[in-house]
């Protein structure tokens, strides 16, 4: 299939092409387009006369496409000297339609639309100074004004929330929820200050920020639809009360947390009184605190304290010296568990005391850990560093080493240089580490001098 050539522009064609380039300069036609499919309608005409006389025109005799026609009157307005004004925006228009999107981020304008409008208004005087033929739709400015907008990354008053500005309005809702603010103003307040900070800091188009009853109406929203219930703040005396319940929780009065809350609350429905304007309320403005608020505030003072309690979690303090002694009954210091573990309680009751010095006056003594949980630490410090302890059974893999060694050691036992005994030992207990199994040096000794004796008949 042979290619396409490339025709000539004739000399008619060009003046045609010239004159409808004049004319859209003029302001006589609404668009390049426009004064386009006219010029190639005379074209055409000029192409049929060309054809009585040729038949086989070289050009008249394939009709021009209308790309063709356009590019060639943008090429001809440029060899004129013409200028034409397209859909993009002159430097002029460019500088009216960024001033009123400064305008739309800044808070002057409702939204996009209002913009536009007073936009639109100045775009149409300025028309005929720029040489637009056709102004520009209301729509167009609309839609140029909402991109350029959005762009900046800086969300105006009305439209949609950013991501990172949902979850800001969303952490003060719930922080209202909790209590830590006495209103929604108040919370709506602090989330707006946050929001024109951050907006300040963007660069760019600085933004005035939403409107403030914007971002009240957004907290209050978040928290109907999250289902959450607005808290006041713990008063002095509420607090005073809660506290109390915390010491005794701790001077192991209490075995959990639960009954704690549950005596908490009762208190202070006594002494404070029930609303009845907000009986429906977990948290009331009078004192209504339901026994799951108490027993969620109390949880969290006793993670905030993170202090060893009966029945409670293990410490990190407590772990560490419950490993302690695991290693100590792996060594064979203590013929135990049990034995260890009453060692230990002599350091743990000054571990216990110094916690209850530091954060005295909300705790001032601590019941600590029965004999029982101090001995079930240890147990489970043990295995959880895979330890043996004195009197742990043998597993069949291990019995395998012994009798191993304990060949070698028949073998070599009266070989003194060699220190026998010692060196099956040390042999012993490193083919029992490399298979994950620790057992100590007295151990592996004895198991091997056990072994030995039942050989001779001496066990």
């Amino acid at each position: 299939m042979p290619g396409s050539t490339r025709r000539l522009w004739l000399p008619e064609e060009d003046r045609v092409i010239d004159r409808y380039a004049r004319a859209l300069a003029a302001n006589r036609y609404g668009g390049i387009m426009d004064a386009t499919r006219a010029c190639a309608r005379e074209i055409k005409r000029l192409y049929a006369s060309l054809r009585k006389t040729d038949p086989r025109h070289h050009v008249a005799s394939r009709e021009r496409p209308l790309a063709s026609i356009r590019e060639r009157m943008r090429t001809r307005l440029v060899t004129l000297g013409l200028h034409l004004v397209g859909p993009r925006l002159t430097p002029q228009e460019e500088r009216v339609v960024s001033r009123h999107v400064r305008g739309l981020v800044g808070g002057r304008y409702h939204d996009a639309r209002k913009a536009a409008e007073a936009c639109f208004d100045e775009l149409s005087r300025l028309a005929g100074i720029v040489g637009r033929a056709r102004q520009l739709s209301l729509a167009t400015v609309q839609n140029r004004i909402y991109y350029r907008g959005r762009e900046l990354g800086m969300p105006w008053a009305w439209t949609r929330w950013s991501t990172r500005e949902a979850a800001t309005a969303n952490r003060y809702a719930r922080a209202l929820a909790r209590g830590e603010y006495a209103t929604a103003r108040a919370a709506a307040l602090a989330c707006h200050s946050e929001l024109a900070r951050r907006g300040g800091s963007a660069g760019g188009t600085k933004a005035a920020g939403r409107p403030l009853e914007a971002v009240e109406g957004r907290i209050c929203g978040l928290m109907n639809a999250d289902g959450l219930q607005r808290l006041r703040r713990w008063s002095k005396a509420e607090h005073q009360v809660m506290n109390r319940y915390v010491r005794a929780l701790y001077a192991g009065r209490f075995r959990h947390v639960r009954p704690a809350a549950d005596a908490c609350a009762r208190e202070l429905e006594e002494r404070f009184g029930r609303s009845a304007g907000s009986a429906g309320s977990g948290f009331g403005p009078a004192g209504n605190r339901s026994s799951d608020a108490v027993y969620q505030a109390m949880t969290h003072a006793v993670m905030r304290l993170g202090l060893p309690r009966h029945q409670g979690d293990t410490t990190s303090a407590e772990r560490h010296l419950s490993e302690k002694y695991a290693r100590s009954v792996y060594e064979g210091k203590f013929r135990s568990c049990f034995a260890a573990s009453q060692a230990c309680v002599g350091e743990l009751r000054l571990l216990y005391k110094e916690a209850a010095k530091s954060h005295a006056p909300v705790v001032t003594t601590l019941a600590g850990r029965t004999p029982r949980s101090i001995q079930y630490q240890i147990v489970e410090a043990v295995h959880r560093l895979k330890l043996h302890t004195p009197g742990s059974r043998w597993t069949e893999e291990e019995n395998k080493l012994v009798r191993e060694w304990l060949r070698w050691y028949e073998r070599h036992r009266l070989a003194r240089r060699l220190t026998p005994l010692r060196t099956a030992v040390s042999g012993l207990r490193e083919d029992l580490e490399n298979m994950g199994s620790r057992r100590s040096q007295r151990s592996c000794e004895g198991r091997i001098l056990t072994e030995h004796h039942r050989l001779h008949g001496m066990a």
